[in-house]
């Protein structure tokens, strides 16, 4: 249904797909509790899309065969004993592809970021969950989606973060670096689709958002400079909803997402109507971004993206 945003390598690895893709950002990622809540989130996960995974890594270079129990190995690695010392850097990469390079609808994606940097410059750590984004055309899935990216929030307390149709890239740096520049060209067509490289923006976005999106979130610091929740009703646009959870808020732009393509002329008036409300708590510049030595997404044209429903 989305192949128009598949691209192969020469030797036939998926380079980009388009998938539906949530990513949180949240501090304190060596503590118990929120490696535990980590945990939790991805045995949440699991339960329904264990038996898709194929591939594990602790970086994103050396994969390795999913074990029989994937929950068990995660839970495992987090409680680990070096996982408690503050200022160690772990990441962990689970994912469907047919090959271990490939991207896929399927993953799992978290960076725990050392607390002496995040305590320097405000750098977060971030848990990212895929899924097919054909799930969404299935009745009470859409709703399904929701309500999981809701308990995450409420296990892991997230400063901020979104959910998108996104352009998912190979899981090898080199072979997502080299394919860099397509990424720029799909979103430069189709303006309601995502480019998330979470290792970048951890760094640079603190408590401000990325951009507007399909499922966008707040936690409690950022609700007040947002404004009053009428206010906020009021300006949204037609089908837009607001959902409440304990720590935050998560504004539905529409009751899909609204994927925009330029050649076709299709428009994203949910998005659009969102860009006005987060304004004063968006993230003004960002730079560069996609690991290319010559790519297109850089300072100037990324900060663009950002900001291109104003």
């Amino acid at each position: 249904m989305y192949d128009e945003f598949t691209i192969r390598s020469d030797k036939d690895e998926i380079a980009i797909l388009l998938a539906l893709n949530v990513t949180l950002y949240f501090n304190a990622a060596h503590t118990q509790e929120k490696r535990q809540a980590i945990i939790n989130c991805c045995k949440n996960y699991l339960r329904e899309w264990s038996p898709r995974m194929r591939w594990i890594a602790f970086d994103e270079t050396d994969f390795a065969r999913t074990p029989k129990d994937v929950n068990e190995f995660i839970r495992g690695y987090l409680h680990h004993p070096s996982r408690d010392d503050p200022d160690e850097c772990w990441a962990l990469i689970v994912h469907s592809g047919e090959s271990s390079a490939d991207a896929s609808d399927y993953r799992i994606l978290a960076f725990a970021q050392p607390a002496a940097e995040a305590a320097i410059d405000r750098s977060l750590s971030f848990l990212c969950f895929t899924v097919d984004l054909c799930l969404l055309q299935q009745p009470g899935m859409g709703r399904r989606w929701i309500d999981f990216i809701a308990a995450c929030c409420e296990e892991l307390v997230p400063v901020h973060g979104y959910s998108s149709p996104t352009l998912i890239t190979a899981a090898d740096s080199g072979l997502a670096a080299a394919y860099a520049n397509a990424v720029y060209g799909l979103a430069q067509r189709y303006e309601g689709v995502d480019v998330d490289y979470p290792f970048d923006h951890s760094i640079w976005l603190g408590d401000l958002v990325k951009t507007p999106c399909w499922l966008t979130i707040f936690g409690k610091s950022i609700l007040p400079k947002l404004g009053d929740i009428k206010s906020i009703e009021m300006r949204l646009g037609s089908g837009a909803e607001l959902l409440s959870y304990d720590h935050g808020l998560m504004i539905r732009s529409s009751p899909l997402p609204e994927l925009g393509d330029k050649n076709r002329k299709n428009k994203t008036p949910g998005l659009r109507a969102l860009s006005s409300i987060i304004s004063k708590v968006q993230l003004p510049e960002h730079g560069g971004v996609g690991n290319s030595f010559d790519g297109k997404f850089d300072e100037q044209t990324f900060t663009a993206w950002l900001h291109r429903f104003e």
